[in-house]
């Protein structure tokens, strides 16, 4: 008996987090550039390494930090044909391409052309790129399958090193491609924690990332929440017909529960994967995004657009420097304009500027305090102004009751208030003294 040793790295190309940059130029003479190359590609963290001899199993690892695996395994030393299969399971995820759950997807990376008695080797880079000579490693589907498992891995491992609390519940199983409803992608939580993915979603579509994103803080707001939502009477509601869910739902809580998915799978994007953090929306594109459009501040809490605008202010820094606009205003742009002049004698408060990570903690119940229960979902009223005021209430330095009434100020589409409206002149004696609300004289430069 010896000790067999295979090593390599399960690594894939970024398509998704970071868009692949154009060819180089083709310079004669110069030796050829592989774009194969130019790509930093990504670890496969924790997928499970097996090692086969035929149909049998004969070990099992799991890859490191950086997508290595080791497998050792005590046999006999005769010769004998090997195999390197994968399968994309781990404690915390799964990816399974069918509806059981049993179905994880599994598939070989590697094997002997023959047989060797060579029992300690390194296989090296086990790339998932389309130019690589391993059929399966080259198939645009598993590529699409590995870079779900990273960009899942990545968020999964950033909320338990960000907070213990702000952990998911157990095991998440993606489903990709699953079995959908007019290619709406999923995410369930009735018998265990499940994202559905639509098969015309792939490693080339813009859209894969922020769905799955999107998908899985469904699962999170759900590990993290008290109650249970009444899903089937807000997105078959006949008030608004079907058409309009998307925009406009029936009840403030079923707003909040989609929107906030959305903000939550904009900002992961752009704390993870370095994407443009967007800004909240102008009073305009808020509402006449739907239509009819928005005649009340009760309107725009049950509006996506809405929600997604005040969960905006909360983590956009220094808002005083942009215009929300009146609701009567064109549409475009869809978000917020920033001033040309701004007076240098004009204070403003420090708006909270938080991080998704903060965001999520707000989720948490604070015993003794107004809100001693992790975020209500069963309450069909408990939108996005309670969930403002549940912020001032357990973040009082970072958002006092004026920022809270300005921030629902701003998605209301019968209010003009400006982010300046809080900001005051500072005089050159005396006391501070508030300016007049949106004086247009208190934005322009002083007379020479």
């Amino acid at each position: 008996m010896v000790a067999w040793r295979i090593s390599g790295r399960l690594i894939a190309r970024d398509d998704l987090t970071n868009p692949i940059p154009p060819p180089p130029p083709v310079i004669a003479g110069a030796p050829a550039s592989s774009h194969f190359e130019a790509v930093r590609p990504k670890p496969l963290i924790g997928i499970t390494v097996l090692l086969c001899n035929g149909d049998n199993v004969l070990a099992r690892s799991h890859a490191d930090e950086q997508g290595n695996f080791l497998i050792e395994k005590d046999m006999s030393d005769r010769a004998r044909r090997l195999s390197v299969e994968i399968a994309f399971v781990s404690d915390d995820l799964s990816i399974t391409a069918h509806k059981k759950d049993s179905d994880v997807v599994r598939f070989s990376v590697y094997e002997d052309e023959e047989r060797s008695a060579e029992t300690t080797r390194s296989l090296g880079d086990l790339y998932f790129h389309p130019d690589s000579a391993t059929e399966a490693l080259a198939s645009r589907r598993n590529n699409t399958r590995a870079l779900l498992w990273y960009a899942a891995m990545t968020l999964i491992r950033r909320l338990r090193r960000a907070d213990p609390w702000l952990a998911f519940g157990g095991h998440i199983r993606i489903q990709w491609p699953a079995p959908t409803v007019f290619n709406a992608s999923y995410a369930t939580h009735i018998a265990n924690r499940r994202v559905g993915l639509d098969n015309d979603l792939t490693d080339t579509d813009p859209q894969l990332l922020i769905t799955l994103l999107h998908e899985m803080m469904h699962i999170w707001n759900y590990d993290h929440n008290k109650g249970v939502t009444a899903w089937h009477k807000g997105v078959c509601s006949r008030r608004f017909g079907f058409e309009g869910t998307a925009g406009r739902q029936e009840w403030p809580n079923i707003a909040f529960h989609e929107a906030f998915s959305e903000f939550a799978a904009e900002e992961l994007l752009h704390e993870l994967f370095g994407r443009e953090r967007p800004l909240p929306f102008r009073r305009a594109f808020i509402t006449q995004s739907v239509s009819p459009p928005l005649t009340s501040l009760a309107d725009s809490e049950r509006s996506q657009n809405g929600v997604r605008s005040a969960l905006r202010c909360l983590v956009t820094p220094n808002l005083e420097r942009y215009q929300f606009g009146a609701a009567s205003d064109g549409v475009s742009p869809n978000v917020i304009i920033e001033r040309d002049f701004l007076r240098p004698d004009i204070v403003c408060p420090k708006w909270p500027a938080f991080t998704i990570w903060e965001i999520l903690k707000l989720f948490r119940g604070r015993p003794g305090s107004d809100f001693p229960t992790d975020w209500e979902v069963g309450d069909k009223d408990y939108g996005i102004r309670r969930f403002l005021r549940r912020a001032a209430v357990l973040a009082p330095t970072r958002v006092s009751d004026d920022i809270r009434q300005m921030i629902v100020d701003l998605i209301d589409p019968t209010n003009i208030n400006e982010p300046t409206t809080l900001c005051s002149r500072r005089p050159s004696v005396g006391r501070i003294e508030p300016s007049t609300p949106d004086r247009p004289d208190d934005l322009k430069p002083p007379p020479r």
